[in-house]
């Protein structure tokens, strides 16, 4: 294999492990980060976190998580425990979507402009 096709197979690799996530620049990187940390980061940068209604049907809302992040989307009750939180730029108008799992310490496992449907949710929620 040539320098060139290993160049372009390391960059298509590192492009699709971490497609989703916005890029900031060097010093705003929210990977494997823990999500307190991440959220503290995302709010210094312009991003509101998404004050969203919950109801009886949100089984995660124990033990004040939904007081303590208002912004949770979602939380899965097994595995990984994976939570999805939302958050509004004012500056591009846009939603964002923070991915993490754990259940005792939230880490961020992705991050991405949201989508359509996402939006519809986050809307309906507000």
């Amino acid at each position: 294999m040539t320098v060139h096709r290993q160049i372009t197979a390391m960059t298509i690799c590192a492009v699709a492990m971490f497609a989703g996530l916005p890029v900031w620049g060097q010093d705003f990187d929210l990977r494997s980060k823990p999500y307190d940390a991440a959220r503290s980061s995302l709010t210094k940068s312009g991003f509101k976190p998404v004050a969203l209604k919950h109801n009886n049907e949100d089984y995660f809302c124990v033990d004040g998580f939904c007081e303590k992040y208002p912004e949770a989307i979602n939380c899965a009750g097994t595995g990984l425990s994976p939570c999805r939180f939302a958050y509004f730029s004012s500056e591009k108008k846009k939603y964002f979507i923070v991915d993490t799992h754990g259940e005792i310490r939230l880490t961020v496992t992705g991050a991405h402009w949201a989508r359509d449907y996402e939006i519809e949710e986050i809307r309906r929620r507000q």
